[in-house]
């Protein structure tokens, strides 16, 4: 009798170890899966939110196609962003610059149809000139019509997922962006200075 107790716990025991381990397995299953997932979405997010915001500094610069955003962006993002048809650039040809965006912060979830992004971007630099056809007729032939500068800032991006495609939805400026610092540069040794 004994001996059949004994047997039972037993096969109870082992019974049990084997569904442990099975859900041990389980889990660490999904968690990889939702990790992968993850993983998989900050990069896809990260990837449309600085080709995106690039193609849009394009567009509202040097005025190229609006077709190429419909990629990135959601209709409602490019019938709602009033730089992209009106803006201060319209006067000017724009020859180069050099736009910059640092990613500060990410927030999406595995199972997310929106995800949110903080971005501080910069305008590190924009030369061109002004369109002949905008300067006044009675200007005076010196006079000089300086690109205007560009207000940085600091941007939540909002995302939404459509078809398994996630596209940028809102453009909200959170705040100012912080001057860069300046970049050293090197000064020569006065003579003075050398010989010391």
């Amino acid at each position: 009798m004994q001996e059949e107790f004994s047997k039972t716990r037993m096969a109870k025991r082992g019974i049990w170890y084997f569904m442990r381990t099975i859900l041990i397995i389980a889990l660490v299953l999904v968690l990889a899966v939702g990790v992968f997932i993850t993983a998989m979405r900050i990069s896809n997010i990260y990837i449309i939110a600085t080709e995106g915001m690039q193609l849009r500094m394009n567009q509202i610069l040097q005025e190229e196609s609006l077709l190429t955003m419909q990629e990135y962006f959601t209709s409602r993002f490019l019938s709602e962003d009033q730089l992209l048809w009106e803006n201060d650039y319209d006067d000017y040809d724009i020859s180069s610059f050099d736009y910059r965006l640092e990613v500060k912060g990410i927030l999406v979830w595995p199972w997310s149809t929106t995800a949110e992004l903080t971005v501080v971007e910069q305008m590190r630099s924009i030369s061109g000139k002004i369109l002949e056809s905008r300067i006044p007729e009675d200007a005076d032939p010196d006079a000089e019509y300086p690109v205007p500068e560009w207000q940085a800032g600091e941007y939540r991006m909002h995302f939404v997922l459509q078809d398994d495609r996630w596209y940028i939805d809102r453009l909200e400026r959170v705040a100012p962006a912080a001057e860069a610092p300046a970049e050293a540069t090197p000064m020569p040794l006065s003579a003075e200075e050398d010989g010391e």
